[in-house]
Parts: structure tokens; sequence; C-alpha cells
């Protein structure tokens, strides 16, 4: 929820209760010094609403697990704002491993909830789908080059932990085994032979595909290390 909605929202408040008292007034909502049009107003509470109407449905879901209010409501909020963890048992010192699967299911549709995932990830069926009935040849391997480039700095981001872990006399074996699985895959990729026709449909495509390769990626070090509550890669890779 951006601030800006939040404002929006206040003002309503505010010009509504004016109503109450008079009637008759009439008060336009500005942001900026600037009018907020009738059609911006009711997207920020149709946006609003559906925060709010997911937020409970979705805290009701986790609550299936028999877990306290704090954790079923703060583990809801925690997926459906990005803010990483929660509060209890999900708080900083946790994860969300103890939460069943239909729990995790539904935080992840949480997490993308209104994000471009899903347009991204619909263009790039969409595209593969066309190109094999021969509508058109999307650039799939401008695409998949794309991938394997920001994937190489997934791989150098790693870097930093391993630094840590050999400073602080822990185990590396995680990172190195890591770093080399998403170096094998991505260095090919990233070398690939393409022109550079690269349109919108590449452009959702490579967003899909970024989003779901770096998830798994970033859950790599989770699952080589064990323990700690990742009881399969799909603990890992949600926790990533």
């Amino acid at each position: 929820i951006k601030c800006a909605r939040v404002l929006i929202l206040l003002r309503i408040l505010r010009r509504e209760v004016r109503r109450i008292a008079h009637p008759r007034c009439v008060e336009f909502i500005k942001m900026d010094g600037r009018v907020v049009e009738s059609s911006t107003i009711r997207g920020t509470l149709v946006f609003l609403g559906c925060y709010m109407l997911i937020l409970l449905a979705a805290g009701l879901i986790i609550s299936l697990d028999g877990y306290s209010f704090s954790i079923s409501f703060s583990s809801a909020l925690a997926s459906l704002s990005n803010v990483g963890p929660g509060l209890e048992l999900v708080g900083p010192t946790g994860n969300f491993s103890l939460l069943s699967p239909l729990s995790k299911v539904t935080m992840s549709l949480c997490m993308v909830r209104f994000s471009p995932f899903w347009s991204c990830s619909a263009a790039l069926c969409g595209g593969i789908l066309k190109a094999y009935r021969g509508v058109f040849a999307m650039n799939i391997k401008l695409v998949l080059k794309v991938l394997g480039r920001v994937e190489l700095v997934v791989a150098a981001s790693m870097a930093l932990p391993l630094a840590c872990a050999l400073l602080y006399g822990e185990d590396i074996a995680p990172f190195l085994w890591s770093i080399a699985i998403i170096l094998c895959v991505s260095l090919p990729l990233s070398f690939l032979p393409t022109h550079s026709s690269f349109f919108l449909r590449e452009g959702f495509a490579t967003v899909g595909l970024i989003w779901l390769f770096t998830g798994v990626a970033g859950g790599l070090p989770f699952f080589f290390n064990g323990g700690g509550g990742f009881n399969t890669i799909w603990d890992c890779i949600f926790e990533a």
C-alpha cells in the first residue's frame, strides 16, 4: 500500500465526515495542489478493498494450521506486503517452514497478487505457444540470454554471504554448490548467439523467467545447507 493511497483514503474520510455536518458542501480531493480524478479515487477504494479482503481470506486460511492469531495474520500481511518476516515463530529469528503446504501456496499467491508476474508469465506462455504454431517467432534466445546474465549477477551476489561464512568459520559448501549450479546454467545462456530484436512481449517473458529462476537460485543455499526446518526444496524456494 503506497502512502498516496493512504492519503487519498484519509482525505475521502475527512470529506465524508464534513458532508455529514454540511450536506450541501462541495469539496474536492486534492494531491499536490491538483484535483484527484474520480476514476483515481474509485481505483484507490477498489484496491484497498481488495487488499483487505485478500488479507482476511489469507489469514483465515493460514489459521487452519492451528497457530495463533498473530502468527496467522502476520504471515498473511508479510506475504501480501512483501516485507519478509512476521511475528513470533515466523519472526526475524524464525521462518515459514512450520506452515502447511496449503498456507505456503496461499502466501505465494499473496506475494504475486498485484504484481506483473501474472502478465509476464502469460506473455511467456502465450509467446511460446504462438511461436510453436508459427503465428510469430518470439526471440526466445535473447530472452534466455538476458536471463543468463541476470543469474550471473545472482551468483556473484552469493560471494558476500560466502565471505561471511569464511569469516565466521561456518560451512561454505552450500554457497559453493549453489554458485556452481547457477554458473553451469547461466554461462551457456549468457553467450547464446542472437539478434537484438527486443519488444514488449520479450520484456514480459524475461521478467517472468527472472522472477521464477531467481527464486529457485536463492533457495539453493537453504537446500544444500539442510536442517533449519527446511524439509523440502519447496520450503527452500519459498523462504528465498
